[in-house]
């Protein structure tokens, strides 16, 4: 049975229960397995799918990241295995692709991009680096990664305990959010983040450069989940009215 699935611009990979995958495009409609490393090792199972234009990444239950393509030429899939930089003990808990250019994140909170760069989507201030082909390091100072998205060219964090969201990449529709009219932005800005502010009675949360509309008399609890169109995302937020109860937006 089917265990889970995902959807590009020009194709769809589903996993099975028994460790197989399904590529489904126009062309083709073919079943596959992820390599054994170790010829001792039982058989993998994939755990997450996320696709991009005409290629996708999947994490499997050891925790490996693999790149799944279909070779037109020899009409096959072919599945690379990532090379994530990892600390010891460290894991890859989550993953995500956009047309060109991929993201995962870690259960240190650190994310690792790979891909195109041309609109600056890996956070890479240099433009000139126009594709990169092993995983580097999202270098934003002083964030934990609570999840990463990207959209078809430009990706999206929540961060240190989901109080904050930065963003990069392309934003000539404003998909960013930013507020500004930019053609692209290499460098993450901070789009939302909270901030606590403790008195004798009560806490009040003082908001920040807040791109979403949040209704007079509520603050912002938590940034819950966001996800990636082509060129948007949404943003659910976790937010609470003086003396009411919780409610989501």
């Amino acid at each position: 049975s089917i265990v889970s699935g995902a959807c590009g611009v020009r194709h769809s990979l589903l996993g099975l229960n028994d460790g197989r995958g399904i590529f489904l495009s126009k062309q083709i409609c073919t079943v596959f397995a992820l390599p054994q490393i170790d010829s001792c090792e039982r058989v993998r199972e994939i755990k997450q799918i996320s696709c991009g234009f005409s290629h996708g990444v999947l994490l499997d239950d050891h925790t490996s990241v693999w790149k799944v393509a279909y070779n037109k030429r020899e009409k096959k899939v072919e599945m690379t295995i990532v090379e994530v930089p990892l600390e010891r003990n460290e894991e890859v808990v989550q993953l995500s692709c956009g047309w060109r250019h991929a993201a995962v994140r870690t259960g240190f909170g650190r994310v690792f991009v790979w891909g195109n760069n041309a609109f600056g989507q890996l956070g890479v201030s240099d433009l000139e680096l126009q594709n990169v082909h092993v995983p580097i390091r999202f270098t934003l100072a002083g964030i934990c990664a609570d999840h990463v998205e990207c959209g078809s060219e430009f990706t999206a964090i929540i961060a240190n305990g989901k109080t904050e969201l930065y963003a990069c990449g392309w934003n000539e529709h404003g998909n960013l959010g930013i507020g500004e009219n930019l053609p692209s932005l290499s460098d993450p800005r901070p789009l939302y983040s909270t901030e606590t502010v403790a008195h004798a009675n009560n806490s009040l949360t003082v908001v920040h450069r807040v791109p979403l509309i949040v209704e007079s008399g509520y603050s912002v609890r938590e940034i819950r989940q966001i996800s990636c169109g082509g060129a948007h995302w949404i943003a659910e937020l976790v937010v609470a009215a003086y003396n009411r109860n919780f409610e989501t937006q």
